[in-house]
């Protein structure tokens, strides 16, 4: 008799154990989705909390030095890779702060200000760091861009080294066109002054494609000129040497789809979800960015794999070029890649009193998604993670000959998926020389006057034995880069070497 009490006691005991297990999980899974949902990866505000310490009752020339101070004061306190910048580029952060702040006085325009603050904050040569101005309206607002006006008439990319017109939406017999000057400056000369103030990549070249590939260079005559033109003369040339000019008024509107040659991808179009299709035997996907629902991308990649599974193609071409990162979910992807569990990029964050406000539960989502290194700790900082890749259930591209397509445009978490493939053999990469920024946890933090917004990053990622990665070039398995001469007559250079990369291996 005792010992069917006994028994039933031990099983109860189970039981509740079990059940508290379950409880356990649960709570931790809500925690997770919270974490990740709303402090975990990053706000869906500016944060604010701070504003009550501040003053508002202020001449606008303490006010743009109380902001400007903050700038300083945000970054020294938080950022992460504050001391490394000042090793690797040579420069003095309260030094640096001195100078702009040498250059407010009573005179100081908004235009000014705006000006100053982003040339401060591009000193850092940083992909997530920036300043902008924030719930203003279009005519408070420095700069207000128009989508459908004189920034839409051309799109711009760097080919050979040289800005070629690849789209616009006046005449198809512009494309292929050399972009010389704009209002008598050289295109060159207004990038290279532009990176010191935009700087949203990891070198100047990859700076100056941002640059066109947004447009912002044209914020070049808002910042640097007395007043926004009023015309835009533009000087082009064409590939013998003979020049022309074309004269647009700033408020010119276009109604039209802009003429381009589809067949390379330039970047011209951001599709939300991975397209595919098959060509000669072999699959294509292109993922533009890893920015949506990670179910969303990881279905829709799927189903192009299981498309791929059942033709029974040689290779699979995955591009990526353009791709200006998002969210986590390239870590799904790079699981159809590996046959086993693997450990990616080492990362900590800096442990700053901002950092603890904002994302106290981030431990959760870290320990969800990647595994401790060690037990050491640097002062200030987070223990040392590594992001933990497990095997995806389909197989299928771990199979077949993998290539992967990058340029100088990927950033942040795409900048990982290409390290992760290089690194551990995933995939066979082919493009251009890839710089490195941008990682990550990116913060968007409001200024005292609450007209403008900074942001910066609190996490540090390195190579998985602790090699750097911040403003580090990333040398692709086959280095190319898209050629004029195949441009003029359609050919996508970097996808015809990846195409070839796979014939060679089935032959």
């Amino acid at each position: 008799m005792d010992c069917k009490v006994k028994q039933k006691k031990r099983t109860l005991k189970k039981r509740i154990i079990f059940f508290i297990l379950i409880l356990f999980m649960v709570v931790l899974l809500f925690a997770a989705y919270i974490a990740k949902t709303h402090i975990g990866i990053s706000l869906k505000h500016p944060y604010d909390k701070h504003l009550k310490n501040y003053s508002t009752d202020l001449s606008q020339e303490e006010m743009y030095r109380q902001d400007l101070e903050f700038i300083y004061q945000e970054i020294k306190n938080n950022y992460v890779n504050l001391e490394y910048k000042e090793k690797v580029l040579d420069i003095n952060w309260d030094q640096q702060y001195e100078y702009y702040k040498s250059q407010i006085d009573q005179n100081t325009s908004r235009k000014d200000f705006y000006r100053i603050c982003n040339e401060f904050i591009s000193d850092l040569k940083d992909g997530h760091t920036w300043f902008s101005e924030y719930n203003m309206t279009p005519e408070e607002r420095v700069w207000t861009p128009y989508s459908d006006g004189i920034v839409s008439a051309f799109d711009i990319r760097m080919i050979d080294g040289t800005p070629i017109i690849v789209a616009n939406k006046l005449n198809p017999e512009l494309n292929g066109y050399e972009v010389v000057s704009i209002n008598h400056i050289s295109l060159m000369d207004i990038l290279e002054t532009m990176i010191g103030c935009v700087y949203r990549r990891g070198n100047d070249e990859s700076a100056k494609a941002f640059l066109l590939r947004s447009n912002d260079f044209y914020e070049y005559f808002e910042l640097y000129s007395e007043n926004y033109p009023e015309q835009f003369l533009i000087e082009l040339k064409d590939s013998d040497g003979v020049s022309k000019t074309i004269t647009l008024d700033s408020n010119v509107t276009f109604q039209n789809e802009a003429y381009s040659n589809n067949n390379i991808n330039f970047g011209l179009q951001t599709n939300e979800l991975p397209v595919s299709y098959i060509e000669d035997n072999i699959g294509y996907i292109r993922i533009d960015t890893f920015d949506n629902r990670p179910k969303s991308i990881l279905d829709t990649f799927n189903e192009a794999i299981e498309n791929f599974k059942k033709t029974g193609v040689d290779g699979v071409v995955l591009d990526l070029r353009n791709n200006g990162g998002g969210n986590e979910s390239f870590r799904d992807i790079l699981g159809y890649l590996t046959k086993k569990t693997i450990n990616i990029e080492r990362f900590h964050y800096r442990r700053s009193e901002r950092y603890k406000d904002i994302f106290y539960l981030r431990f959760i989502w870290d320990l969800i998604s990647s595994s401790p290194l060690s037990a050491e700790v640097d002062e200030g900082y987070s223990k040392w993670r590594s992001w933990r890749i497990k095997p995806a259930k389909e197989q299928y591209l771990t199979s077949v000959p993998v290539v992967v397509i990058c340029n100088e445009s990927i950033f942040s978490s795409t900048n990982s998926f290409v390290l992760a493939c290089l690194e551990n053999n995933l995939a066979t990469v082919v493009g251009n020389t890839v710089p490195l920024s941008g990682f990550g946890l990116s913060t968007q933090v409001l200024l005292p006057s609450g007209n403008y917004v900074i942001s910066y990053c609190f996490f540090e990622s390195q190579t998985h034995d602790g090699k750097p990665l911040e403003n580090i070039e990333m040398k692709p398995d086959i280095t190319i880069s898209q050629t004029y001469e195949d441009f003029r007559i359609g050919i996508d250079t970097q996808l015809e070497a990846a195409f070839q990369v796979i014939r060679e291996k089935r032959e």
